[in-house]
């Protein structure tokens, strides 16, 4: 079994996973300039999921199926100093997210214990192979799930003095890549009927399905592997990607959303071929 990945430099989390650079200035001012959510180029909300906030819940009502829910944003009375500017930077990139229907995931990570202590939140380590999809739950429509479950005075347990509680997800089944991850996620599962936040709402591709621009992205996939010559496989951002597809928006704008589902299709096309090569073999 591999042994699971975690980084303990949040700079280079920031940088690998949203291309944020924390010693912009220098590494003194490193601490304060470490956010708590970023944009990846490819604009998907990458955000912290601190472990001891994540609520895990066995919903009876599904046959004690574990869920898993995380509030972000808000505004808690505890924040001091640097606390309050990237509390308020946090809660704006969520506005935007939801008001222009991107992605939003997050990677879980540990509080350093010592920092806890003095009253502050500081990452003792990312944990790499611990990305997850998060789902809004919106008042109206999740109010029965919100109250089954007593999500609210669960997480006021959880937070204590809260001014504003933010926003309300749920860890789901991942739809597509996740920003910093080595390899390509399988999308393994279709967006709901009712996505309120419409994340899988594209703009005019050509005319071509994912699993079209799957076989196109495959040999571009396999020379930019095969361009590295100095051990160090450099990132292909999803714009990037979209860019050598010509996968293009009305505008004529390299369109990298929804590249997701295509990377997903390139998975499968990939696992297909192994199994081809070497089909699996079974004992009674």
């Amino acid at each position: 079994m591999d042994k699971e990945r975690v980084e303990t430099s949040t700079h280079n989390f920031w940088k690998l996973t949203c291309d944020v650079d924390t010693y912009r200035k220098s590494p003194q001012h490193a601490r304060h300039d470490t956010p708590w959510n970023a944009f990846s180029p490819d604009d998907v909300l990458v955000c912290t999921l601190w472990r001891d906030q994540i609520l895990d819940i066995e919903d009876d009502a599904e046959g004690g199926r574990l869920r898993r829910f995380v509030r972000l944003g808000g505004k808690m009375r505890e924040w001091k100093g640097p606390a309050v500017a990237h509390g308020r930077e946090a809660d704006e990139n969520l506005r935007r997210a939801a008001a222009d229907k991107l992605r939003v995931v997050g990677y879980e990570a540990d509080p350093d214990p010592a920092s806890l202590k003095r009253g502050e939140r500081k990452v003792a380590r990312f944990y790499m192979d611990r990305a997850h999809e998060l789902q809004r739950v919106f008042g109206f429509s999740g109010a029965d799930l919100v109250t089954r479950l007593r999500l609210e005075e669960r997480f006021q347990e959880r937070r204590g003095d809260t001014i504003d509680p933010g926003y309300l997800f749920e860890l789901v089944l991942p739809k597509g890549a996740f920003p910093g991850r080595q390899s390509p996620a399988v999308a393994l599962a279709d967006p709901p009927e009712d996505d309120e936040l419409g994340l899988f709402d594209q703009a005019p591709t050509g005319g071509l399905s994912n699993a079209e621009y799957a076989r196109l992205a495959v040999p571009i996939l396999i020379d930019h592997v095969r361009a590295q010559r100095d051990g160090v496989l450099q990132p292909l951002t999803y714009k990037d990607l979209a860019e050598r597809l010509n996968r293009r928006n009305k505008h004529g704008e390299a369109w990298a959303k929804g590249l997701g589902q295509v990377l997903g299709k390139v998975t499968e096309m990939i696992d297909s071929c192994v199994l081809a090569i070497s089909p699996p073999t079974y004992s009674d």
